[in-house]
């Protein structure tokens, strides 16, 4: 079960559901609230609560001043970062470019020759200290694959098929 809300329906949403089981006291959110804005300036645009692998977690998503986004996933109980995803809105913004060493025609390419399709999406990630292209291709038959290039030397990073 997901439950999503924006940052200003948050007290509404923390008062209806202050009865049930996961009030907003209760549960880890504040302490995964205060990880996520540590982790990353910004105002929070939407938190959903949902359980991946039998564990409860907030996925938290910031939008900085700059225009990047901050999408982080913490652990209800320990709340600890799971996984803190920065997007960029383009190849061009200043953190990527400094990295990047290929152009986004040629990260496509690498990304088609592994999985060849339509490339229905394209994010620019900062991870672990590389920039990345990520790419969304659609095959003939349906499926749709992720693909990671890493922008300064071309290697895949990540190929895996995605559900829909």
């Amino acid at each position: 079960m997901k439950k999503a809300f924006n940052h200003t329906a948050l007290c509404a949403i923390a008062l209806l559901y202050a009865g049930q089981a996961w009030s907003i006291g209760d549960n880890g959110f504040d302490a995964c609230v205060k990880a996520a804005r540590q982790r990353a300036t910004g105002e929070i645009v939407k938190i959903e609560r949902e359980e991946k692998s039998g564990v409860l977690v907030y996925e938290i998503d910031l939008k900085t001043p700059d225009g990047a986004t901050f999408e982080i996933v913490c652990d209800a109980s320990s709340h600890a970062l799971l996984k803190v995803e920065h997007e960029l809105p383009s190849a061009e913004h200043p953190a990527f470019a400094k990295l990047k060493k290929i152009n986004e025609e040629e990260a496509q390419a690498i990304a088609l020759k592994a999985h060849s399709g339509k490339i229905e999406e394209v994010e620019y990630e900062l991870d672990a200290g590389k920039a990345v292209y990520e790419f969304d291709i659609r095959l003939e038959d349906g499926r749709k694959f992720e693909v990671r290039v890493d922008a300064a030397t071309g290697q895949i990073l990540k190929a895996e098929q995605e559900d829909d």
